[in-house]
């Protein structure tokens, strides 16, 4: 019984201290002053955008990496027993995704207010969103949602490995196609029809929803990238791959959002 008592506390006080938290804060507020900068037409608001994501991957992947590190420890050293410490860091991450519906949740709210208030929709001197590039995107992300969903299927019931790997690297290359399509329609209507995101109303709609979506896909796709490569130096079992559980969360998470958005802004 003494015995048990000396372990359980072990477990409850093992803490990894990290500096890489206070490279990403900053990194992320960096890019946040860099979009509101921009907004205002201010000549170095994108190379702020771009130094901040930059320091905010640099902070995320040095994170991550410390907490792969740690994961390589036994399982007991988190929290008591093996299952209540993947119990505990799954509700934990439900909880973050709920912090990101909270964060949709509020766009959108501005996007409803703003059309139910409008006298017209599409407001006077707007034309309807082409819809050919979001079916496009909708497909992309669809499809890199059932590879992953096939991937973590096989990892689970021990499929060929080849065969998840497979699956890993086609959900990624085609959120970062979906990426380029994005981009591609955001050149095409500011820098050839001169739809900006300071242009009325639906303007700052549509980039603040499409924009903030997109960093997410960016975010997914990295996670993603290093489930991918965790898979390849065989960090994962069927018994314990927390990390790529929750890493599809997070990308389904951005599915669903992705979808909203494309029958809110594009089809009706």
């Amino acid at each position: 019984m003494t015995e048990h008592a000396l372990d359980t506390s072990h477990a409850h006080h093992h803490d990894e201290s990290s500096i890489f938290p206070f490279v990403t804060g900053p990194g992320v507020a960096l890019m946040l002053f860099g979009i509101a900068t921009t907004w205002n037409q201010f000549s170095w608001g994108p190379a702020c955008i771009l130094l901040g994501l930059a320091t905010a991957l640099v902070g995320m992947i040095g994170w991550w990496w410390e907490l792969v590190q740690a994961n390589k420890k036994d399982e007991v050293t988190l929290i008591g027993t093996p299952e209540e410490a993947r119990r505990g860091l799954k509700i934990g991450f439900g909880f973050f995704i709920g912090s990101e519906v909270m964060f949709f949740a509020a766009f959108f709210a501005f996007y409803f207010y703003s059309r139910f208030h409008s006298p017209s929709w599409p407001p006077p001197g707007y034309e309807r969103l082409p819809i050919p590039p979001a079916l496009l995107n909708t497909a992309l992300l669809v499809a890199s949602g059932i590879c992953y969903h096939f991937a973590e299927h096989g990892m689970i019931h021990k499929k060929a490995r080849m065969q998840t790997i497979g699956l890993f690297a086609v959900a990624l290359l085609l959120g970062l196609t979906f990426l380029g399509v994005q981009g591609n329609e955001w050149y095409t209507l500011m820098f050839k029809e001169g739809f900006r995101i300071y242009d009325g109303t639906m303007g700052t709609a549509f980039y603040l929803l499409t924009g903030f979506h997109g960093a997410h896909v960016i975010i997914g796709a990295t996670f993603i990238a290093v489930i991918l490569i965790r898979t390849i130096l065989g960090h994962f079992t069927p018994h314990k791959h927390f990390a790529m559980t929750v890493a599809g969360w997070y990308w389904h998470f951005v599915d669903v959002v992705w979808i909203g958005l494309v029958l809110c802004l594009y089809i009706f």
